[in-house]
């Protein structure tokens, strides 16, 4: 049996998804990522997500060199892309809650639609505390182990977008048992 008939029906006809600029970019080079940014949209998707580290160092981590930087590419890209393009960007649990609101000040209004894994420190409270510095959406729990680690960014609507990885937090092997 298909899933969607054990997880109760079928719900869309599609699943929403995102492509991913790899591009090293800085604002010295800001056309290669709006290049890339292009392609993509051109290719036909409308929501695309930037990997930070493109704009830093490849040795040292600087973290307010990286969010001075990443911000200006950023404010410059939604320009160019406009406002009919999803954008967001992924941080990979780099920043302190301080340097992630630092982060989200230097942006312009709407330039971002959701930043992935902001912050080092996974607990709710260090959520709690960023969620009241900024009104971006989170999304966040990649690399939760369970669902019991989930629930409390749920309950507390601390994520907006619930990144997990199935087979961390369970549901595949719930959902192979099932199916026999």
């Amino acid at each position: 049996v298909p899933v969607y008939q054990l997880l109760g029906g079928k719900q869309r006809d599609n699943i929403p998804c995102f492509a991913c600029c790899y591009t090293e970019a800085d604002p010295d080079k800001l056309d290669e990522l709006a290049k890339e940014a292009k392609a993509l949209v051109a290719l036909g998707w409308t929501t695309i997500r930037v990997i930070r580290s493109r704009f830093d160092n490849p040795t040292t981590f600087e973290p307010l060199e990286s969010i001075t930087r990443t911000a200006r590419c950023l404010n410059e890209l939604r320009k160019i892309l406009g406002p009919d393009v999803t954008l967001g960007i992924d941080y990979h649990h780099r920043l302190s809650v301080a340097e992630a609101a630092q982060f989200c000040q230097r942006l312009a209004p709407d330039t971002l639609n959701f930043l992935e894994e902001p912050i080092r420190n996974e607990s709710p409270e260090a959520y709690a505390s960023l969620r009241k510095l900024t009104t971006i959406p989170f999304a966040i729990g990649e690399e939760f182990s369970s669902k019991w680690a989930a629930k409390p960014y749920i309950e507390q609507g601390l994520t907006q977008y619930l990144r997990v990885d199935v087979c961390n937090i369970g549901g595949f092997t719930e959902a192979m048992k099932a199916a026999g």
